[in-house]
């Protein structure tokens, strides 16, 4: 399964893709599991616990394009076949 990574989700794993495996059935909450095992540097980026059962708040994902928020969260199942894209945090504006 193809997951992208964006801003400093990219740089942490030092890639802008990477691929996980994922069979039929499998979770969301699975497949970022097996990704921070790949990429320990995400761990910290991703999850709020060290378990890898919650996210850290602002910390989107989705899948062929849907926020998994409005989806099944980590449980979200999965066929194997979609894109997974991880984007982090985003602050910034100017006040004006």
């Amino acid at each position: 399964m193809r997951v992208l990574l964006y801003a400093t989700l990219r740089a942490a794993a030092g890639t802008r893709e990477a691929e996980v495996a994922a069979a039929p059935g499998e979770t969301v909450g699975t497949v970022l599991n097996r990704l921070v095992a790949q990429y320990p540097a995400l761990r910290d980026e991703i999850f709020d616990d060290p378990e890898g059962t919650a996210l850290k708040p602002y910390v989107a994902v989705y899948v062929d394009g849907r926020n998994i928020v409005h989806l099944q969260g980590l449980s979200t199942p999965l066929d194997g076949t979609e894109e997974v894209a991880l984007f982090p945090p985003v602050a910034g504006g100017s006040g004006a």
